[in-house]
């Protein structure tokens, strides 16, 4: 007849009371020690061959759930996990997704900062990062590269071109991003059948991952040099109408408003609606930084009554 026995490091060995071999003690130990398989409701039986004990015969039962043996000592608090089932297996997870499925993926967001042209291109800096992670997100799934590319939305009849990108891989006009990684300068050119600004689009063409789009609130120079026929001849050519959300001081909007409406604006004209001569200073020294909010271009001409602001395009 065979029993358990309680060793005092918290063990167990199934003794043969006909040999009365005595209980082998070893420490840390959360198991039964066995010379033959057995089969106990709610405990796995494994042996010491398959545990890779090179040498060494016998099996080894372990409880299915993470609950431990009576031990008869009501006090005892800890119980080490020594040779544990739950120590002994090592879980291997393994994580597929549809191309087409967002669901549980990491979302990641394109930052974008736009810069003064150089070399008659335009100018713009992006980079990618992972959105903050909700909850039920695998993270560790994430992808390392991202690709991105440039268009204006709504705009088809507008060729956007990639001329340089340094630190970025630039495939079929479109960028290989580094998710996390330092911020990429791109520099691009804009062409259509008129010269005008439009808006830009950095957005991800693939599809494959979840990334939010971003279009900065900055106007860009379209060169109108698209010979008639490059583009379709059906496509309408829309103007633009949103720029003026763009302006979070209504009397600097109502100035740019006046030149889209008179072609030109004086320098009285702006005192009057600006209010005083000081927010008139103001709006010549920000001037650069409002011009890029608006679809069309400003000079400025120097008469005798002071500076004179006319519309282009």
């Amino acid at each position: 007849m065979n029993e358990f026995v309680f060793t005092a490091d918290h063990g167990f060995l199934l003794q043969d009371q006909t040999t009365q071999e005595k209980p082998y003690r070893d420490s840390n130990r959360r198991y039964i020690l066995a010379k033959e398989p057995r089969s106990e409701e709610e405990m796995v039986t494994v042996s010491l061959n398959a545990l890779k004990y090179e040498g060494q015969e016998g099996y080894l039962l372990f409880r299915k759930d993470t609950a431990v043996f009576a031990t008869g000592n009501p006090g005892a608090t800890f119980v080490h996990g020594g040779n544990s089932l739950q120590e002994r297996v090592i879980p291997v997870l393994t994580v597929s997704h549809r191309h087409q499925s967002h669901l549980a993926m990491v979302k990641y967001l394109i930052e974008a900062k736009p810069e003064p042209s150089i070399l008659d291109c335009s100018r713009i800096r992006v980079r990618v990062k992972p959105a903050p992670v909700a909850q039920g997100v695998l993270s560790f799934v994430g992808a390392r590269e991202i690709n991105v590319a440039l268009r204006v939305p709504e705009r088809p009849d507008i060729q956007v071109t990639i001329k340089d990108a340094p630190g970025a891989e630039v495939k079929n006009q479109q960028l290989q991003i580094a998710v996390e990684g330092d911020w990429i300068e791109v520099l691009f050119d804009l062409k259509g059948q008129r010269d005008e600004r439009v808006r830009l689009e950095i957005y991800h063409p693939d599809n494959v991952e979840d990334v939010e789009s971003i279009v900065p609130q900055t106007y860009f120079n379209v060169s109108g040099s698209l010979i008639q026929g490059e583009v379709s001849a059906a496509t309408e050519l829309p103007k633009n109408t949103d720029w003026q959300d763009s302006f979070e001081d209504e009397t600097v909007r109502r100035v740019f408003f006046h030149l889209q409406q008179h072609g030109s604006i004086t320098e009285s004209e702006l005192n009057q609606i600006l209010g005083s001569a000081r927010l008139v200073r103001r709006f010549s020294l920000d001037f650069e930084e409002h011009l890029k909010k608006v679809p069309f271009s400003v000079r400025i001409e120097t008469t005798s009554n002071g500076k004179r602001y006319v519309k282009q395009n």
